[in-house]
């Protein structure tokens, strides 16, 4: 671990706005522990419970999310957060950025499906209004599939030495 590894922790992983060009007042970053799991198959749904933590923003292999474990590409990743929306947010259009996820990602809302991208380099949004729940509690659900270096998506510099 370099020395500033050693200093990030659930509280204080990545909290800075993201694109400080487009600074937003009102804004909530999700960053922190989320729920975890890796599952075989590549159709799967979310969980209702999830046994690991895993601390985002960081990658599945990389010491610093908690979990370092290779994934194949005939495995998924399931994620949860809970989260709540101030009230000062009523009426207004709640959108959800992500800055990237590899590769191909399903989200769901309240257990409500919102939508799936592909593509792991880049940011995107989902408008996720419609599928709020009226409580104030929400939850967010990722179901994710990074195949690495198989399959037909643009490739980094991961690779996985054997096919999955």
């Amino acid at each position: 671990m370099t020395p500033w590894a050693a200093d990030v922790t659930p509280e204080n992983a990545w909290k800075e706005y993201p694109r400080p060009q487009m600074v937003r007042k009102e804004w909530i970053n999700l960053n922190g522990l989320w729920d975890f799991e890796i599952s075989m198959g590549t159709n799967n749904r979310p969980l209702q419970r999830y046994t690991r933590k895993i601390l985002v923003p960081f990658c599945v292999e990389s010491a610093l999310s908690g979990i370092k474990e290779i994934i194949r590409g005939s495995q998924e990743m399931l994620y949860r957060r809970f989260f709540v929306i101030p009230e000062t947010w009523k009426g207004k259009r709640i959108i959800l950025h992500f800055e990237a996820v590899d590769y191909h990602t399903k989200l769901w809302i309240d257990d409500k499906y919102v939508g799936e991208h592909k593509g792991g380099y880049d940011a995107f949004s989902f408008d996720i209004t419609d599928a709020l729940n009226s409580t104030g509690n929400h939850d967010i659900k990722l179901v994710v599939w990074d195949p690495t270096n198989y399959g037909t998506q643009p490739v980094g510099k991961q690779s996985l030495p054997e096919l999955v």
